[in-house]
């Protein structure tokens, strides 16, 4: 049975416990654990493991992945690689794209975490695209250039071992903000609610029963 791994933090969290994700993934015979980096608990379905590692820089954003996903020695690269699947998402902050530079940089750091993975022909690595803020948390010209990061994950040549599962414009409005319909009722909350989590949830399970 293939292993899951999927590396989160609180967006994450709410898809496990609010879209069931765990349910959803074991009805199709895959076997998933996650790694929460703001409680360093690894959690399967029957338990749950303080670790004594963490990511770099303590986050989850494209920096600390691209330093993650590199040549230098790692005890949490190396727990991360035991698994077939690794799915990773840097949370909704990284939407607050403030200049094109912020943005050339992002596009870098996605690179390098491309061509450690096209090394790795036997691992499978699944990104989830940052979702989008409330309206109040950004600015249309962030809010955009958001967008255009997630397009231009979605339609980058990549290795067959590499997938790109598109939440921000799955989770945006026409403005590149986070769809009002999954929005929570505090206007500076930008996680996405339930209804959003239990609809990802399932897409992701659907869509990786089929790796």
């Amino acid at each position: 049975m293939k292993k899951l791994l999927f590396i989160h933090r609180s967006v994450g969290e709410n898809l496990i416990v609010e879209g069931d994700l765990y349910n959803r993934i074991t009805a199709k015979k895959l076997t998933l654990e996650d790694f929460n980096q703001n409680t360093q608990v690894l959690r399967s379905l029957n338990s749950n493991t303080k670790m004594n590692i963490q990511m770099p820089g303590s986050n989850t954003n494209p920096d600390n992945y691209s330093k993650l996903f590199s040549e230098e020695p790692s005890e949490m690269k190396d727990f991360v690689l035991n698994y077939d699947l690794i799915m990773i998402k840097s949370c909704y902050p990284n939407s607050n794209i403030v200049n094109e530079k912020s943005l050339e940089k992002i596009h870098n750091q996605y690179n390098q975490i491309f061509d450690f993975f096209i090394t790795k022909p036997n691992k499978k690595l699944i990104i989830l695209t940052s979702p989008p803020l409330q309206p109040i948390m950004t600015k249309k010209i962030r809010a955009r250039r958001a967008l255009e990061l997630a397009n231009w994950l979605k339609g980058k040549t990549k290795s067959e071992n590499i997938m790109i599962i598109d939440l921000f414009n799955f989770l945006a409005d026409n403005n590149g903000f986070l769809k009002r319909k999954y929005r929570r009722f505090i206007p500076f909350d930008s996680h996405p609610n339930k209804k959003a989590n239990k609809e990802i949830s399932n897409f992701l399970a659907e869509f990786i029963a089929k790796l």
